[in-house]
């Protein structure tokens, strides 16, 4: 399934957990999104790609999705992504924010390690070794699944939680 979702000033909850998503794209306006993954995509997707304008977008158990490439683009406000689920591969996602924040709610199993890139972008995680613009996650080279991400920002910060 190629699934591409288009929404204005909307509060929106999406549960794709358990469809065969092989892409899925969204796009969102002035609004509040949730999209859980509430079971395994039982298929191979490949990417995801989301556009806020101005809102809060909310991801839950992104390991879940089955994609292995994840994209963020975001005006002004706020992303979650929690990233807990069924990881079925490597994975990458790519943060572009103008101004807002993104929290990375993540299981220690998971090892991840985060480039930053911008303005006044900040960085906020415990436990992670910092050389220059990166920052790894502790355990990252042993860890069976790993995601990295990249994040260019203008005015905004990336904070990780351990769940």
């Amino acid at each position: 399934l190629e699934l591409e979702v288009v929404l204005g000033a909307a509060e929106t909850e999406l549960d794709l957990g358990g469809l065969r998503l092989s892409t899925l794209r969204l796009t969102t306006g002035a609004s509040r999104t949730n999209i859980s993954f509430t079971t395994p995509n039982p298929g191979a997707c490949q990417t995801v790609s989301v556009t806020s304008g101005a809102g809060q977008v909310h991801v839950a158990s992104a390991g879940n999705s089955g994609c292995a490439d994840w994209r963020f683009d975001g005006g002004v406000g706020k992303i979650t992504i929690d990233l807990d689920g069924a990881w079925p591969a490597d994975a990458r996602m790519v943060l572009n924010l103008a101004v807002g924040g993104v929290t990375l709610r993540a299981p220690r199993r998971l090892g991840i390690r985060v480039t930053m890139e911008g303005f006044l972008a900040k960085f906020a995680g415990d436990g992670f070794t910092r050389s220059e613009k990166t920052y790894t996650s502790p355990g990252y080279d042993e860890a069976a699944r790993k995601l990295e991400v990249e994040v260019n920002s203008a005015v905004s910060g990336v904070r990780v939680e351990w769940q």
